[in-house]
Parts: structure tokens; C-alpha cells; sequence
């Protein structure tokens, strides 16, 4: 499967992307630049090739993944994310089909910030 994989922080998915090609998926690596060109180009070779799509923050490009792809969107939430109460209520969050959570802790203060739920919620806590 191609799975597009939207991030701007490598710290955060090389585990995510090792297993990915373990598993013997193709994945398409997005990476976030201070080019908007560069960015508006990489989104549209993801949208025309992924499958699926992984947005690894709740953070922009997440909108326009969410306003431009038709393919199923998950999304993984760390606590960065929290300080952004009027971008998280903006996000049309039924396109999600599934939104990972890094800790209980932000779960907790993320799900009620919500005005509509994603289609699955899981919690991946790793004790961060």
C-alpha cells in the first residue's frame, strides 16, 4: 500500500516509518519547508499517489489534507497541539478515520475541545 506520510518534525517518525516499510508498505514522506510552493507541490504528489494518508501533528498542512484528500486520514496528537484551541475546533475532525493520542493526559484535554468526533480515537501512551 502507499501511505502518505505528512510530518515536519523527523525527531518524532522514524519508528513510525521503519515499521511502515517493514510491513512492506511504499511510503511517500512529506516534509514540511518554508517554500509554499514546495509544500502546495509535495501535498499534490501525495494526494495523486497515497492511498492513505498519516499526518503526524494537528498542525497545518492538516487542514488541507483534510479539505483535499480522498483517501482514508489518520492523524497522531501530541501535547504541542493544545495551544491551539481555535485551530482544533476549525478542523473538520468526521474526515479523520483515526485520530492516535501519544498520552492519556492529552486525550483527556483534547476530546472535549471537539465540536465533531473522528470516526475512531485510539491512545497510544507511551508514558510522555
Amino acid at each position: 500500500m502507499r501511505i502518505g506520510f505528512v510530518t515536519s518534525n523527523a525527531h518524532f517518525h522514524e519508528a513510525i516509518l521503519e515499521e511502515l516499510s517493514r510491513r512492506g508498505h511504499e511510503v511517500l514522506l512529506y516534509r514540511h519547508t518554508e517554500d509554499p510552493v514546495q509544500n502546495a507541490y509535495q501535498l499534490g504528489q501525495l494526494r495523486a499517489q497515497a492511498q492513505r494518508v498519516f499526518v503526524d501533528w494537528v498542525q497545518p498542512p492538516l487542514e488541507q489534507v483534510l479539505a483535499h484528500f480522498d483517501c482514508p486520514i489518520f492523524v497522531r496528537c501530541h501535547r504541542i497541539e493544545m495551544y491551539s484551541d481555535a485551530y482544533i475546533q476549525a478542523l473538520d475532525w468526521e474526515r479523520v478515520s483515526c485520530l492516535f493520542f501519544i498520552a492519556a493526559h492529552v486525550r483527556e484535554r483534547f476530546l472535549p475541545k471537539l465540536t465533531r468526533s473522528p470516526r475512531r480515537v485510539e491512545s497510544l501512551d507511551v508514558g510522555i
